[in-house]
């Protein structure tokens, strides 16, 4: 709920930044692809290496977050499990043993939901940049109508669906 929080907080802080900034030609195609998937407006304006580095950044950040909470749940689990374990131990040594591992589990489910955050915090504040991106830095005119690489790959391929085959056709001509 937090990381939507975020999102919501950095679109209108681009808005406002964009309305302050009217000597800057905002794009609200490039800004709206940005927001929807990171790197999506720098690779439609031909800045492939940016729009790759903000896609690659985004993947990593939240598989990192989505790593630590799937940890996150695994500790808790056991920690749940050493709880039954605990209530039904039945000798000093095995007392002792039960909650010295409870407890470490439970601090490894805290450690990982604290890392959990970090990684989303990271993820929301690389998307914010990202979309900041898109809105003070666009890319430079050369002049050229066909300047963009995934305007060329849009304009020179065909995909035909045939739904009684079950068919796919893919065209390319370059």
């Amino acid at each position: 709920m937090r990381y939507n929080h975020i999102r919501t907080i950095a679109v209108i802080c681009c808005c406002m930044v964009a309305l302050l900034r009217p000597a800057y030609a905002v794009d609200a195609g490039r800004i709206l692809k940005s927001a929807a998937f990171p790197g999506m407006g720098q690779l439609g304006d031909d800045q492939v290496l940016k729009g790759l580095a903000f896609m690659g950044g985004e993947a990593f950040l939240l598989s990192a977050m989505f790593a630590e909470v799937s940890h996150q749940y695994s500790y808790a689990f056991d920690t749940k499990r050493l709880n039954v374990d605990y209530k039904m131990s039945y000798d000093y040594v095995q007392l002792q043993t039960t909650l010295s591992t409870w407890q470490d589990s439970y601090d490894h489910a805290a450690a990982a939901r604290n890392n959990a955050l970090i990684w989303g915090g990271a993820a929301a504040a690389w998307w914010g940049l990202n979309i900041v991106d898109a809105i003070l830095f666009p890319p430079r005119q050369t002049g050229n109508a066909e300047s963009s690489l995934l305007r060329q790959v849009q304009e020179h391929t065909l995909l035909a669906v045939d739904c009684q085959k079950l068919s796919l056709k893919y065209v390319t001509d370059f």
